[in-house]
């Protein structure tokens, strides 16, 4: 990426077609595009420029290698948009469709891509540009850039921003010298200036080409000559007035001359012949001699659309134009553009410059230009466009503020939501707005972590569902339900839930199966009878479509309850298939939250490079708040591995240390954090952490033991010191879990309760966890209760057993990657006078999370490409990635990636 940063009137502009025809010439596909004052608001308008055309070519040809994969995603973007899909990350989607379209075309031959006055480009294009940047190592792609710094009003920070974040290289043309306004002159006007009317010219105008261009065309027109008596004139003239001096030849010319270049002015990008007339209310043939004036006179360039010479004189005669003329102007344009095609998206870069008047169409087309824009990407676009379009008198106040709000949230700006729709709750009429007001604001409080305000919304609203229809009745329920679920109150939990008589999936309608859903989730946390739940989680799950972008949270709550009932294979599959189409979509949100369930399965199952793999790839994709189970997760696998004071770091990069939500995904990272705590040897805060972790799982309702085992390992802490509370605990988790009924967690229960004993007693209990556990897909927790075992039996001198007991469970231990029991089953092994075999220092094992999904995928037979392209990565980061990995496993390439792997595991 190169940038050429200068003034106006330098050669930005010269510069750049002076690249485009090298490039040309050179084999290069070239693409250009122009950044405008009017477009500033218009979604994408940057990149639309740059794209449209090869991409409507494109889908013509039915190019299916170019638009295909992750490019596929830039088509509704540069063209026109699909239906909108209120995806949260609908924008992150856009800038990864249009990276691999650029990339894709790249990879056909070099390509050009010049951007053109960036200092007025629109923010999501300026985003993209950026997120352009940072991926291009290893792609033949050159990205021009120029631009003005300090332009008043204008996008430069978020240039110099993007444009630092690329690493760019930074060109800056100097103004010219004396020497060179001399030289300049004789090759204009072949004759020699006098040294004092250089001087003169060169200070007025410091160097400025185009400053210059226009100074002496002026002194021209009064029939000055170049020698030291006309430099007194140079010296008299005003250099602001020099790029003004467009006005008073305009005005020579006469009115329509100056409506002409008025309507111009406003047009902008949009100045087609038709609608110039239009605009200045000069009848078309007539306007077509005005114009061809005006070029002849050196202020209208000589090509359509309209436009001036020089972006200054566009400026100029923009300025000069008396506000309100140039707003009724700006409202013509509008007008002109809906009516003849130009489309919403267009005439609202007008609307936007206008002030409110009370005419209904105007709202109207502000609303449906943000539908576009949210569809393309852009929901901070949408939102300037709805903030303008509740301004409007005669709009309907309330759904205008609600699509705002909605907006608002979809481009994350949670504080702005809560006030619209707050704002919506306080101009609603009647039972159904003041609902849908309620519904809304209460969305973003909880988007913002306010559960208990959003519950004291959707409370206001409970007299007016009773209004309405079943349908919206349910819905509203559905809402107030995810609320209380996933963050609070199970009393008034089970109280909506008593309600509704919804026992299949049989005749379900989405909204139905979501409610099953919540309720799924309800039982399995209360501990329950599962076989009730494994058949409504597979009801569920057969009715979705697992790929779809409304489903995957009713998806994610049934593929997780069959986790928590073993059935832990089945519950992958169906998270593979949920990322699968996430990932096509460019769904990074979705991705990030199956992904940290996923890595919670495989926790469970003892597949801990799986686990830390899924868990980092959560963190990575959507590092908020949101993420704090994939950050529990990582944190107990690091404290797995031996490594809980990295585990402990770990916490401290992260906001969540010490600053928990209320919600359930807290009690991971606070029951994580002891597991570390007491791995370092702070048993008195393990201790506390893990206490609140299980107060907060009682608060919220949560008595599985299948999901957060905190009491056993509570139990485990306390066995020394107060003996009483341990075994009370232990006992407990024993009776919950033997009255939910699976084998891990009545494993991982019978383990706590054995190890609270001595002797024969003890021995017997870790008889009976690890034949349980055998019949579990807990791995790790068959490994540590065999590891339990072993040790057990070593302290009673059984030497013989408690050798064949120990490796196996190292064995265990190293084949899930769990190096700190690893290295206890060493240790019980050398005492019992075994000669263990040594920790694996190379292999698999010493491959990092980002390598492993990497090389798990290479291994699986994707292409580097479209790894990338799953990961959100670059080709070279994939190629980087598996030249690490083939130096770990020792082998020289991908044919024999898959049999390394398979032989680790």
């Amino acid at each position: 990426m190169v940038a050429v940063r200068a003034a106006a009137g330098v050669g930005k502009t010269t510069l750049l077609e002076a690249a485009l025809r090298v490039a040309a010439e050179s084999g290069f596909t070239t693409l250009r595009s122009s950044g405008t004052e009017l477009e500033r608001e218009l979604a994408f308008g940057v990149v639309r420029q740059l794209f449209e055309r090869p991409v409507r070519a494109l889908v013509g040809e039915r190019e299916p290698a170019l638009l295909s994969g992750a490019a596929a995603l830039a088509v509704p973007v540069v063209l026109e948009p699909a239906a909108e899909q209120g995806a949260a990350d609908i924008a992150h989607a856009a800038m990864h469709g249009l990276y691999w379209l650029a990339a894709e075309m790249a990879a056909r031959g070099p390509l050009l891509l010049v951007v053109d006055d960036a200092h007025w480009a629109d923010r999501p294009s300026l985003r993209w540009l950026a997120y352009l940047g940072r991926r291009l190592e290893g792609v033949p792609l050159l990205v021009l850039v120029a631009y003005r710094p300090g332009e008043p009003g204008a996008e430069s920070d978020l240039v110099e921003q993007a444009l630092e974040e690329a690493s760019a290289y930074v060109l800056e043309p100097k103004s010219f010298s004396e020497q060179a306004v001399a030289r300049w002159v004789e090759d204009a006007y072949g004759t020699t200036p006098a040294p004092a009317f250089v001087r003169a010219c060169a200070t007025i105008t410091a160097g400025n080409p185009f400053l210059l261009r226009e100074l002496i065309g002026s002194l021209r027109d009064n029939s000055r000559g170049f020698d030291a008596q006309a430099a007194r004139h140079v010296a008299e003239i005003a250099p602001a007035s020099i790029a003004r001096s467009v006005l008073p030849r305009l005005a020579r010319m006469g009115h329509e001359a100056v409506a002409i270049a008025e309507a111009t002015a406003v047009l902008g990008v949009d100045a087609r012949l038709d609608r110039v007339a239009w605009v200045a209310g000069v009848a078309l043939e007539r306007t077509v001699d005005v114009i061809e004036r005006l070029v002849d006179a050196a202020i209208f360039a000589p090509d359509e659309p309209v436009r001036f010479r020089h972006p200054l004189m566009h400026s100029a005669v923009y300025g000069q134009t008396p506000q309100s003329r140039r707003g009724l102007a700006h409202l013509a344009a509008a007008q002109r553009l809906l009516d003849d095609g130009g489309g919403p998206e267009r005439a609202s870069a007008h609307l936007l410059l206008t002030a409110p008047a009370g005419r209904p169409w105007v709202p109207e087309a502000l609303r449906a230009a943000a539908v576009s824009a949210v569809a393309r990407g852009a929901p901070d676009v949408a939102v300037s466009l709805l903030r303008r379009a509740v301004e409007e008198p005669p709009v309907d106040r309330v759904d205008a503020l609600l699509e705002l709000a909605a907006a608002e949230l979809t481009a994350g700006d949670t504080r702005g939501a809560v006030s619209s729709g707050r704002a919506a709750i306080a101009h609603a009429q009647g039972a159904a707005q003041r609902w849908r007001a309620a519904m809304v604001t209460a969305d973003a409080l909880r988007q913002s972590g306010d559960y208990r305000q959003g519950l004291e919304v959707l409370g206001s609203a409970a007299e007016d569902v009773t209004a309405l229809d079943p349908a919206s009745q349910r819905v509203h329920h559905v809402a107030t339900l995810a609320l209380l679920t996933w963050k609070d109150g199970i009393v008034e939990l089970d109280r909506q839930l008593d309600e509704f008589d919804l026992e299949s999936t049989d005749d379900a309608n989405p909204t139905d199966r979501l409610l099953l859903a919540l309720r799924l989730v309800r039982d399995v946390a209360s501990g329950r009878e599962p076989a009730r739940a494994l058949q409504i989680a597979r009801s569920i799950i057969a009715a979705e479509r697992l790929d779809s972008v409304g489903a995957h949270h009713t998806v994610l709550a049934a593929a997780r309850c069959l986790g928590i009932a073993d059935k832990t294979d089945e519950a992958i599959a169906v998270l593979d298939m949920v990322i699968d189409g996430a990932r096509a979509r460019g769904a990074r949100h979705t991705v990030a939250y199956a992904a940290a369930m996923r890595s919670e399965i495989n926790l469970w199952t003892g597949r801990l490079d799986q686990a830390e793999t899924d868990a980092a790839d959560g963190l990575a994709l959507w590092p908020s708040v949101e993420s704090e189970g994939s950050l529990a997760y990582l944190i107990r696998v690091l404290t797995e591995r031996g490594r809980p004071a990295d585990a402990l770091d770990m916490l401290s990069r992260y906001r969540f240390a010490g600053e928990f939500t209320t919600s359930s995904t807290t009690q991971l990272v606070l029951h994580a954090r002891g597991l570390a705590l007491a791995g370092v040897g702070d048993l008195e805060a393990a201790v506390d952490d893990l206490r609140a972790s299980g107060r907060g799982q009682l608060a919220w309702g949560e008595l599985n033991p299948a999901t957060i085992p905190w009491r056993s390992d509570l139990a485990l802490l306390l066995g020394g010191r107060d003996r009483e509370e341990a075994l009370t605990l232990a006992e407990e988790e024993l009776r919950l879990a033997e009255r939910f009924g699976t084998a891990r967690a009545i494993g991982v229960a019978r383990r706590a309760r054995a190890l609270l004993e001595h002797g024969e007693g003890q021995i017997q209990g870790l008889r009976e966890a690890v034949a349980i556990l055998e019949d579990s897909p807990a791995r790790l927790e068959l490994a540590r209760a065999r590891v339990d075992l072993g040790a057990a039996l070593r302290r009673v001198a059984r030497r013989v057993e408690a050798r064949d007991t120990l490796a196996l469970g190292l064995d265990e231990a190293d084949r899930c990657g769990a190096h700190a029991l690893a290295s206890r089953a060493r240790d019980e092994l050398k005492a019992a006078g075994a000669r263990p075999r040594r920790a694996r220092i190379s292999g698999a094992g010493a491959l990092t999370a980002s390598e492993r999904r990497v090389a798990e995928l290479a291994a699986n037979g994707l292409s580097n490409r479209q790894i990338a392209q799953a990961l959100f990565l670059t080709v070279k980061t994939v190629e980087t990635h598996l030249g690490r990995v083939y130096a770990k496993l020792g082998i020289s390439g991908r044919p024999a990636l898959a049999r390394a792997l398979d032989a680790e595991r």
